[in-house]
């Protein structure tokens, strides 16, 4: 049991993870160089940055949501190959 706990909880730190990667490459690429309307505060010096991380957090969230349904999936199949 220890064993597929550490595995799912690696599975979904990993898909976190590659989520967060991924909202850093699109939000550099594509939303950067876009006029968004957020609300930005008002000393900010670097927006392109900003809007950069702010979407890789964004993604982040979506990662960790998508983790842990494919994890709670791999524990489901787990325990029912054991049964």
């Amino acid at each position: 049991m220890t064993k597929s706990i550490l595995k799912a909880t690696f599975l979904i730190f990993t898909i976190t993870v590659l989520f967060g990667v991924f909202g850093l490459i699109f939000g550099y690429l594509f939303l950067s160089n876009t006029e968004i309307d957020w609300n930005f505060p008002s000393d900010l010096i670097d927006k392109k940055s900003f809007i950069t991380v702010g979407t890789m957090h964004n993604f982040s969230y979506v990662g960790g949501f998508v983790g842990m349904i494919i994890g709670m999936i791999y524990q489901i199949r787990q325990k029912k190959a054991i049964v």
